[in-house]
Parts: C-alpha cells; sequence; structure tokens
C-alpha cells in the first residue's frame, strides 16, 4: 500500500470502528527491506492494545531528499518506506504480547510467528477510492471478523508484479503483437 496524494508531507487518518475481543491487540504500519524478497521489517504502532473504538490518529510521511519518514505528532519522525502493509499485534488477556499477524502472510517468517499458533486471521479490504479496511478475527475461524477493524482514509494498494505481468501481457494482445 501507499499514500494516494502526492507531496513532500502527506496524511493517512485511521480510526477504529470495533473492538470486541476480551484481550487486547495493537495496530500498525510495517515496510520491509526488499519488497519482493523480504527478510526485515519495520513496524510502526498507531493504536496500542489500550485504545478503544473511536480511537482516531492522523499518520503524518514527510519526503525529504528522498527519504521517507512517519510520524504521529510531526515532532518526532522515524524513517519509514512509503510502501508500507498493515499488522495487528495479538496480546494475552494478561497484557503479554503473543505474536503478530500481517496483511502480507509471507512476512510472519521472518518474525518467526505462527498464524496457527496464534488463532488470527486478518482481511484487507480496499473499497476502490482511498479507503482501506483492516479485520482481525481472534478465533481463527474466520467468522466474526469483529475483533478490531480499522479503517484507514487516503491510501492505495499497489499492484502486485504478477498482476503487473498479466497486464502487460493483456496490453501485447490488444496491440497485436
Amino acid at each position: 500500500f501507499t499514500l494516494d496524494d502526492p507531496g513532500n508531507l502527506q496524511t493517512a487518518f485511521s480510526t477504529i470502528q470495533v473492538e470486541n475481543h476480551n484481550s487486547e491487540s495493537a495496530w500498525g504500519l510495517f515496510s520491509v527491506d526488499n519488497i519482493n524478497a523480504p527478510t526485515t521489517y519495520n513496524k510502526y504502532e498507531v493504536f496500542n492494545q489500550t485504545q478503544e473504538v473511536g480511537a482516531f490518529q492522523t499518520i503524518y510521511f514527510k519526503t525529504e531528499a528522498g527519504i521517507t519518514s512517519i510520524s504521529l505528532d510531526q515532532s518526532s519522525w522515524i524513517n519509514f518506506d512509503n510502501v508500507f502493509g498493515f499488522y495487528y499485534d495479538i496480546y494475552k488477556s494478561d497484557d503479554s504480547y503473543r505474536g503478530s499477524v500481517f496483511s502480507d502472510e509471507g512476512i510472519a517468517f521472518i518474525e518467526g510467528s505462527d498464524v496457527l499458533d496464534l488463532n488470527a486471521d486478518m482481511a484487507v479490504e480496499y473499497d476502490g477510492g482511498e479507503n482501506i479496511k483492516t479485520w482481525l478475527d481472534r478465533n481463527g475461524t474466520g467468522t466474526d471478523w469483529d475483533d478490531m477493524t480499522v479503517l484507514v482514509h487516503d491510501v492505495t494498494p499497489i499492484p502486485e508484479p504478477a498482476t503487473m505481468a498479466l497486464f502487460g501481457i493483456g496490453l501485447l494482445g490488444l496491440a497485436g503483437v
């Protein structure tokens, strides 16, 4: 995913819409070192496990001299990529960290999280405009999807390489090559 508005200072708005689980979850953005073969990642927490439904947060991105940084308050900036995914940190009922689920399942192997052991799933929906909604299902059945839902405004998906290859093949077919 990336921001949908060009410029040196950009914003994305996020809101917790639903949180119905008896133990807590945190939510944020992550970026990787290599989008095609990631080996490391950076996490940036937007909502911690104590925040509840209705919590709102503006996420600021700025680019200077080709380097992108991220902030929640515009006073402390951390280097971050302008291409990112989403994650949920899962906590036990005693607030101890249990593991993470990512919008890109390939990232889980880096952290060593066993998604099956976490008994959690994550879904992401793009509305075709500029909104992304992420859902967390903590019971792992994929049936209720109401354990935590976050809406993010002013972001857009980046097509995967395979999608771009299919698009290119289609264009060649139309051109009659």
